[in-house]
């Protein structure tokens, strides 16, 4: 996908339009786009509908633009000042737009200098879902009488049963017994086998539900970087990409080695294999995730940032200087597993 963003002279201050070309198969009612920084310690979204620090949130967020419309080729997106006015000039951000059968796409792009209000906007807000009309049952009719005579006939009795006959004194000797054994019974299971079931079932945490609603919920908890890192591994094994990615990138903010050695392999251009979420290679994000890792003692993560660095698929201009320093700090790294978590 390549975009062009532009702001002609007859557009209103923070009003801009992103012209996207390549892209097919978008619904343009249904279309979101999701603006992330390229921040080493884990993509930060955009959410309009915040203020101030709240307006970048560290989970996967679309939202829809003021206006969207097909055109030759692709379509045409316009936002507005409550997403362009937390933009800076010459930074990277990237671009993901989806919407129907097409889609997501995603492209790099250098957020150019444009003109914005002299005030902050006020934040979208928040669309709350509709309520839906309560159901109003109909009033039964009263019957219709055609015949003017009407006969009043008396009301039955009301019918009682015979009391019951009474037990034999037998009948309830049994029964006391019956309900002392049992009793007796429910005890040696309690004490044998149920209360240890029970307490170990109690003491069993509950488990999270895999879906990305959850894992956004969880997050907000603020868990530990391992507690994270264990629940992204629940969420792959339950093919939930986005939420495990999600879990691992705040277990990589975190302190994680092994989960920011994780996300540097998904971008790596070497061996690279498009996935749900990351859809194409990126050296220079591998690079940062592998150098978070390495500053933590990971070796084989000093290892394939080395090779990365050296592959020249990264922008940084001292790569090769850079390459020499890792494979060094590899070379002489002790080979015991280093903690995979800050405290």
């Amino acid at each position: 996908m390549r975009v062009i963003v532009e702001q002609p002279a007859e557009m209103r201050a923070g009003h801009v339009r992103l012209l996207c070309h390549g892209v097919s198969g978008m619904e343009t009612g249904a279309l979101k786009v999701s603006l992330a920084t390229l921040d080493p310690g884990g993509a930060r979204y955009l959410d309009p509908t915040g203020e101030g620090a709240t307006s970048w949130t560290a989970g996967e967020h679309w939202f829809a633009p003021r206006v969207v419309a097909a055109m030759d080729g692709g379509v045409s997106i316009e936002l507005g000042p409550e997403a362009t006015w937390h933009l800076r000039p010459h930074t990277p951000y990237v671009l993901r737009v989806g919407g129907g059968a097409g889609g997501p796409e995603e492209t790099r792009l250098s957020w150019p200098v444009v003109r914005l209000p002299s005030q902050a906007p006020a934040p979208l807000p928040v669309v709350a879902p509709a309520k839906e009309d309560p159901v109003v049952e109909p009033t039964p009719e009263a019957p219709v009488i055609d015949d003017d005579r009407l006969t009043i006939r008396p009301e039955r009795p009301p019918l009682y049963e015979a009391d019951p006959p009474k037990p034999r004194r037998w009948g309830a000797l049994i029964a006391a017994l019956v309900v002392v054994g049992l009793a007796g019974g429910g005890v040696w299971w309690w004490f044998l086998g149920g209360l240890p079931a029970l307490l170990e079932t109690a003491a069993e945490p509950a488990k999270l539900e895999t879906t990305l609603p959850a894992a956004r919920d969880y997050l907000r908890k603020q868990p530990a970087a391992a507690d994270a890192l264990g629940e992204a591994k629940r969420f792959d094994a339950a093919g939930v990409a986005d939420g495990a990615f999600l879990l691992r990138s705040y277990a990589a903010r975190e302190g994680s080695a092994e989960a920011a050695a994780d996300l540097g392999r998904l971008y790596d251009p070497d061996g690279f294999q498009p996935g749900p979420v990351v859809k194409m290679a990126d050296g220079d994000r591998a690079a940062n995730y592998y150098e978070l890792a390495a500053k933590r003692g990971d070796v084989e993560a000093m290892t394939r940032l080395a090779k990365v660095l050296r592959s020249g698929r990264t922008s940084r201009a001292d790569g090769p200087e850079a390459a020499v320093f890792w494979e060094n700090a590899a070379a002489n790294a002790p080979t015991a597993p280093v903690g995979a978590a800050k405290p």
